[in-house]
């Protein structure tokens, strides 16, 4: 089974991590240990990682304008 988690919340070296965004992220970390998870956030710039299991995809946000 695979499995995207999207988080509208922006995550990058400049944000504000609270419980809410902390939340998420564990429970797709949780989740990728018995499915094929991918974790979707908004950041400055495009990117990925592996955080072990879970796989964590960047997507860049638009400016300020919108689209």
């Amino acid at each position: 089974m695979r499995i995207l988690h999207i988080s509208t919340t922006f995550l990058g070296a400049g944000s504000i991590v609270g419980g809410g965004e902390r939340y998420s992220l564990e429970l797709a970390k949780a989740i990728a240990s018995r499915a094929d998870v991918v974790f979707l956030s908004f950041n400055a710039n495009r990117g990925s990682h592996n955080d072990g299991r879970l796989r964590v995809e960047y997507i860049r946000t638009p400016p300020s304008g919108g689209l």
